[in-house]
This record gives C-alpha cells, sequence and structure tokens, in this order.
C-alpha cells in the first residue's frame, strides 16, 4: 500500500477538476500510469503510455468486450458463448480465445477494444460528480493488443457530447423516460433504427429498456429518441425517475457474490435461479452465463449419481497409484475413508464436500473402476 500511495500523481473530485482537464493534465504531460475514476459502484481505469491511452477496463457489463462484438454484430451469442466456455477452460483472454479459433481477426478486435475504450471515455464525460486517482507507474508491456489512442480528439469528441447531453436532458430527463407515438408517425419515411426504435418505444420500452433492446449505449438511445422528438414522431409519456448511478452494476455484483456462494454450498438450484436474474438484468453478463453451464453440468452429473446405493459399503478395487487420473486434495480424503466398513451415508456424513459432490466423486471412482460395492 506504500508503494502505492507513493505513486498517487493527482487525485481528486471530479466536481473540482472536470474530466477534460484531468485528460489534458495527462496528455500534456505526456504521463505513464494508470487512471481510476469511481463514480457510485462504477469503476473505470484508464491506462496512459506518454500521455495516450494504452488500454483500459471497467466493471460495467455494458462495457465489456463481449457485449461490444455481439452489439455490433460482429459475433453471434452461440459464438459468445462458445469462446466464454473455452476461455474458463484455457483460462485465456476472451480476445485472443477468438481469434485463434478464426472468429473474428486481429484487426477486427483492435479496432473493437479502441472502440469500447472511446466509449468508455465518452460515458465518463456524462458524469457530473466521482472521484479520481491517478497512479504514475510504469505499464505491462507483454499485452498482445495494445492501442495508442491520441487524447485531445476524444476530448472534443467528450465535449460535444456534454453539450448534446444538456440538450436531450432538458426534454428527456431520465433511462425511465417513456414515450407516446404521434398521429401520422407511422407514415413517416425513417430509416430501420428509426423505425425500431419508434415500434418499441409505442410498446411502452423505457429509453433504459429501449437501449437495452437494440444494444445501444446510453447515449445513442438518447440522441436517437431525440431525434424522434425533433420530427413530431414520439412525445414524452412519462419522465420517470433518474435511477442511482451504478444501480444497475450494484444490483448484478450482489447477484453474482450470492449465485456463487450458493454454488459453492452445494444448493445448485439456487444458483442457477440468482444467475438467471443477472441475466435478466444484462442477458450478456458472461459471468453468469459460465455458472449456469456449471450449474447445468453438476445437474447431469447428479442424475448419474442417483444410481450409488446409500446403504451399500464400497471397497477399492486396485491401486490408485496406479491409475494415471489426478485426484483433487478433497477426493483423496475420501477415498481414504473407504475401508470396506463404512456405508455412503456414513461416507456422505464424513465428507469434507458437500452431500451432491460427495456422490458425484464416488460416481466417478465408479466409473473409473477404482471403487465397487462389496
Amino acid at each position: 500500500m506504500g508503494r502505492q500511495q507513493e505513486a498517487v500523481a493527482i487525485s481528486g473530485s471530479l466536481k473540482s477538476m472536470c474530466l477534460s482537464d484531468l485528460l489534458q493534465w495527462i496528455a500534456f504531460g505526456r504521463k505513464t500510469g494508470r487512471l481510476l475514476v469511481e463514480r457510485g459502484s462504477l469503476h473505470k481505469t484508464m491506462y496512459f503510455k506518454e500521455g495516450r491511452i494504452y488500454t483500459s477496463s471497467s466493471n460495467n457489463p455494458r462495457e465489456s468486450l463481449g457485449h461490444f462484438l455481439v452489439s455490433q454484430r460482429h459475433i453471434s451469442e452461440e459464438q459468445l458463448f462458445r469462446a466464454l466456455v473455452h476461455q474458463h477452460k484455457h483460462k485465456k483472454p476472451l480476445g485472443q480465445v477468438l481469434v485463434e479459433d478464426g472468429t473474428i481477426t486481429e484487426n477486427l478486435l483492435r479496432h473493437v477494444i479502441e472502440f469500447k475504450t472511446r466509449e468508455a471515455v465518452f460515458d465518463m464525460f456524462s458524469w457530473s460528480e466521482g472521484k479520481f486517482v491517478f497512479f504514475e507507474e510504469p505499464l505491462a508491456e507483454n499485452l498482445k493488443i495494445a492501442l495508442s489512442v491520441e487524447v485531445s480528439g476524444l476530448i472534443l469528441e467528450g465535449i460535444k457530447r456534454i453539450d448534446d447531453w444538456t440538450r436531450i436532458r432538458e426534454v428527456i430527463p431520465s433511462n425511465s423516460t417513456t414515450f407516446r407515438i404521434l398521429p401520422g408517425a407511422q407514415d413517416r419515411k425513417l430509416d430501420e433504427q428509426m423505425g425500431l426504435a419508434l415500434a418499441l418505444a409505442g410498446n411502452g420500452h423505457s429509453l433504459g429498456k429501449l437501449a437495452h433492446e437494440m444494444n445501444l449505449s446510453e447515449y445513442e438511445a438518447s440522441e436517437l429518441m431525440f431525434k424522434l422528438l425533433h420530427e413530431r414522431a414520439v412525445a414524452v409519456d412519462s419522465t420517470g425517475e433518474e435511477p442511482k448511478p451504478g444501480e444497475a452494476v450494484r444490483k448484478i455484483k450482489t447477484l453474482i457474490r450470492r449465485g456463487d456462494q450458493e454454488f459453492k454450498d452445494g444448493h445448485f438450484t439456487l444458483s442457477r435461479k440468482t444467475f438467471a436474474e443477472v441475466l435478466k438484468l444484462d442477458p450478456l453478463n458472461q459471468y453468469a452465463k459460465i455458472y449456469i453451464l456449471k450449474v447445468r453440468n453438476m445437474a447431469t452429473k447428479l442424475k448419474a449419481s442417483e444410481s450409488i446405493p446409500r446403504g451399500g459399503v464400497p471397497i477399492v478395487k486396485g491401486d490408485r497409484e496406479s491409475n494415471d487420473t489426478v485426484f483433487a486434495p478433497q477426493e483423496i480424503q475420501i477415498l481414504g475413508k473407504i475401508n470396506g466398513q463404512r456405508d455412503v451415508n456414513t461416507l456422505l456424513s464424513e465428507s469434507p464436500l458437500p452431500e451432491e459432490e460427495t456422490l458425484m466423486v464416488l460416481k466417478r471412482f465408479l466409473d473409473l473402476n477404482i471403487v465397487g460395492f462389496q
């Protein structure tokens, strides 16, 4: 912690130093380091090298690489899911997995990473409050995809978006705003995107839900509905209330922690339901998709383990050392308790694992012909 404190070059509030001034300070000073910006439960980190953006990260699910790839229709949800399974198994970055299996090219990956980085910065220009800290420190040089984004252009676009936001928010004050279709709107010549937005608005979708359905950022959806208002195709029906910053992110993080603990405790049905709630809030949430797959696999194994007789007494059939299979420490503990005297119920009560997982371990021993019943 001491070393990190020494590396702090500047910190403060966005109320006292706006984002454009902060970025200019980094760019003009050709700073190298890490900028952390927080608003409520939202955290964004920008990495700079000699005043240019090197890479970025965010805990906002809608700013994940997978979300951008699907929302821009570069890959399908099925391709994303397959890549997530591979990523989870082999512990590789998602982008690397997609490039290696030929789903996308490295040039496309670089383009999407740069686009999502720019959008993450533009989103912060709409933040009227928050805190920041810049750590002046060297950066890792071994990234497969490293950016070199010039900052001054981002600042100009960000300032333009502030002006746009001010104008838009005067008539569309929150994500909860709903709309009604005006007479004659259906007869207007609208492009495909505006036509879809009109249809969703007519079905009672709020601005936030419309953005979600169309895979648009909050800014893009607001700009689209502002155009429809200007065209007199729609009118504001209800302004709603502005949700607290990061409310959805906070709820998603809480659900993920709960689902993770339920899974660890062996409550797989509850865990599946919890992660299904996450997907309702964020349909492309990678963590939830992986866990639901794990729960499904667990359910399949549980069904297979139902054939194990609870009153049966298992015995070790051969020498485990002659088997090439690698066992986890807890599996070895269970195997050590199999002595031809304890029945399955006794093993379940003495096992270091939940009952369902212990049954699956016993089924695995049976399938490997290491254990049998006398």
